[in-house]
């Protein structure tokens, strides 16, 4: 039998009790919400049923799909290549007779399998017992269509914080890395916001105002939304958005009048709705053509950047530049520039910046670039005001 397919046979079935809790725990929350969605029918119907002659919902409760998916697919690099960051599991690792790229693959394949899994369970779930339930009204082909967009959306943030988590050398740093990483745009994007404004003929920059062509404007607009479409948020909003107007139909109401009883009547009818968007043209759309070309660089990297992992480092100090190297430069200035206008915000930043570089160096023993970023973010605190920002 080949090697890889052994090891990943059986750490698959080591690793089944995860994917059966994935399962159920989607199983119970999108069940959850469609009793929600049931009950707050059935109430309509049975206590004012000539007000909702033929009404159906037509919340298609998506953002529950789409939260599940993107939860698990941020925990589950974690679950899948902690024991990568333990020397003794490490060393037993790779005294085993296979490639360490093979290594990592089964694991990262391990991952994704039950991902796919505990999130069709939960599609499924919602696909049968509410889209094609008789109490709903949504658009059977975007129902369709929802399954491989919100899969792919999640295999591809997996993949993505999957090799941010193997940059670090232990499973505190690989968790850090992640969660800064999620809203590293998000602070980048509020700092452009707030040190510019842009308007007609100047571009508002530090309370000074710099004369710009009129011409140069849509470039610097597409400048800051470019960077918007890098953010994780940004994509899953658009994503949800999309999805969420994709399935569900328009309706109209006809108001009339019992003649027998004189009691007023409102009738639904519900139609397909012509909202124009098509799913290779929108921003939603844009933003996942970014997001899968950034996916499968991850993964490429990932694989190159794991030959060369040792036992010698697990442990250690986390070196690798997409970590503290230059995340606690940009969050602590970015932060500080923001914030340094209310004392109690700049406080808050100053401590969890120097928390920040003690976990970094595990002590105080800082190097120059450490002191150079907590000094400038220091002096913005406070000169901020007299330095214009």
């Amino acid at each position: 039998m080949n090697t890889f397919s052994a090891y990943f046979k059986r750490h698959f079935l080591t690793s089944w009790v995860r994917v059966v809790a994935f399962s159920v725990l989607g199983a119970i929350i999108i069940i959850q919400r469609i009793g929600i969605m049931y009950n707050q029918y059935s109430s309509r119907i049975t206590n004012s049923p000539e007000l909702f002659i033929n009404y159906h919902v037509i919340n298609p409760i998506i953002k529950y799909l789409i939260a599940f998916a993107v939860i698990i697919a941020l925990i589950t690099p974690v679950l899948e290549f902690y024991t990568f960051n333990n020397k003794n599991n490490l060393d037993t690792l790779f005294s085993m007779p296979i490639s360490k790229s093979k290594l990592l693959l089964a694991h990262y394949l391990n991952g994704a399998v039950q991902i796919t899994i505990a999130f069709t369970v939960m599609y499924l779930i919602w696909l049968l017992t509410y889209v094609c339930a008789s109490y709903t009204e949504l658009h059977m082909e975007s129902a369709y269509l929802a399954y491989p967009i919100i899969l792919l959306c999640a295999l591809g943030i997996y993949t993505i914080f999957s090799f941010i988590f193997t940059r670090a050398n232990s499973t505190v740093d690989g968790c850090i890395f992640m969660f800064l990483h999620f809203f590293l745009f998000n602070i980048i994007i509020s700092f452009i916001e707030h040190i510019t404004i842009i308007d007609s003929n100047h571009i508002h920059v530090f309370d000074k105002y710099i004369p710009i062509n009129p011409e140069n404007k849509p470039f610097l607009d597409n400048c800051t939304a470019s960077v918007k479409r890098c953010s994780f948020t940004f994509v899953l909003d658009q994503l949800s958005s999309w999805l969420r107007v994709s399935l569900t139909p328009g309706y109209t109401t006809t108001r009339i009048k019992d003649a027998l009883t004189g009691k007023r009547q409102i009738i639904y009818e519900y139609y397909t709705q012509q909202n124009g968007l098509s799913p290779l043209d929108t921003p939603a759309a844009n933003a996942m053509c970014f997001f899968i070309v950034l996916a499968i660089i991850s993964l490429v990297l990932m694989l190159i950047s794991f030959k060369r992992k040792t036992a010698v480092n697990v442990g250690d100090i986390s070196e690798s530049w997409l970590g503290y190297k230059m995340l606690g430069a940009i969050y602590s200035i970015c932060c500080m520039t923001m914030f340094h206008r209310d004392v109690a915000l700049s406080i808050i930043v100053l401590v969890v910046m120097f928390l920040g570089y003690i976990l970094y160096r595990r002590g105080v023993k800082f190097k120059i670039p450490d002191i150079i970023v907590m000094s400038v973010t220091t002096l913005i605190a406070i000169f901020g005001r007299s330095l214009g920002l």
